[in-house]
């Protein structure tokens, strides 16, 4: 959270850039849905994905999708910043740095309702859609797009969240269950 931190002026972020971050667990048939949907309703989004190249085997060449890989640590965090929403199609996810790196940039998340996802966020900074839907995820995409008030509040509650996983805020908290302990 010291680190990946929000734009200084949160109307430097594109309104038309989701940022889908990462490779394990991710549902790519469900990504390639969405990437179409969006597309055709909103021709002008462009989805960006940090992750290795043999990513896009998966999701195909599509006109609105680049993937970014062996990109430098302050490049992803320009990323994040630079994003209107984190884009997260799961299969299952227990601990996830890509959606603690979002949050802590202010990022609103849509994304997959599965496994420890709840114990990361929740529904004032997420949306979070069925499982496998491209369609459901679409929705809550475009809703979220058209929405920049909402959008913002999410913003807020991301950082909001993000704070509480603060190492400090952990550390503190390790410390009262080892003095229960001992």
């Amino acid at each position: 959270t010291e680190y990946y931190t929000p734009p200084a002026d949160s109307s430097t972020r594109d309104p038309d850039l989701c940022l889908v971050v990462g490779e394990n667990y991710r549902d790519y048939p469900t990504l390639r849905g969405v990437i179409e949907l969006v597309s055709f309703l909103r021709p002008k989004t462009q989805f960006v994905s940090v992750g290795s190249r043999s990513s896009s085997e998966f999701v195909g060449v599509h006109p609105n999708y680049t993937v970014r890989s062996g990109i430098s640590e302050a490049e992803l965090v320009d990323l994040y910043r630079a994003a209107t929403l984190l884009v997260m199609p799961l299969h299952d996810t227990t601990a996830n740095n890509a959606v603690l790196e979002g949050l802590a940039c202010g990022l609103p998340l849509v994304a997959s309702d599965v496994g420890a996802i709840r114990d990361y966020v929740n529904p004032k900074c997420a949306a979070l859609v069925r499982p496998h839907d491209a369609r459901c995820m679409a929705e809550a995409i475009l809703a979220l797009l058209d929405a920049p008030a909402e959008r913002q509040k999410m913003a807020e509650q991301a950082r909001t969240q993000a704070l509480k996983f603060a190492w400090p805020t952990v550390m503190q908290e390790l410390g009262r269950v080892y003095a229960k302990i001992a």
